[in-house]
């Protein structure tokens, strides 16, 4: 049986990767719902270092702001800063795009941006993370 630090890692990272697919599918619909697709590009970047930080044994504090969680991870790891840039456009989307705001409807271009965003950090951290805690 996997020690339960694994099964933690493998559980987030499993649904990260749910995320991904789940904003791919919802940006290719007709119409495309880019807010939505953008909120899952927001979950998926956060459960991923989620994931590395549960992995490394770094306690986080409840929180969706990506550049926080960054900077725990580069405490660990120092290319995780490579991508606060990213991690910062990212951080936004779980909620500005969710109530009303007043803000305008996201662009394709957007939704490609956060996507390979998401992606990125996604598998840069199951590169770093051993085969056993990578979901099937």
């Amino acid at each position: 049986m996997d020690d339960p630090k694994i099964i933690l890692t493998r559980d987030w990272l499993y649904r990260a990767i749910l995320d991904l697919k789940s904003a791919k599918v919802l940006a290719e619909g007709q119409p495309p719902l880019y807010a939505t697709a953008l909120f899952h590009c927001q979950q998926a970047a956060e459960k991923s270092i989620k994931a590395f930080l549960n992995y490394s044994d770094i306690i986080f504090e409840k929180t969706h702001n990506l550049v926080r969680l960054i900077d725990q991870a580069a405490g660990e790891n120092s290319e995780f800063k490579s991508f606060n840039k990213k991690m910062e456009q990212l951080t936004p989307y779980v909620q500005i795009l969710r109530y009303p705001f007043g803000m305008p409807p996201p662009t394709a271009e957007e939704f490609q941006e956060a996507y390979t965003a998401a992606e990125d950090v996604y598998l840069f951290v199951l590169n770093l993370l051993p085969n056993k805690s990578h979901p099937e």
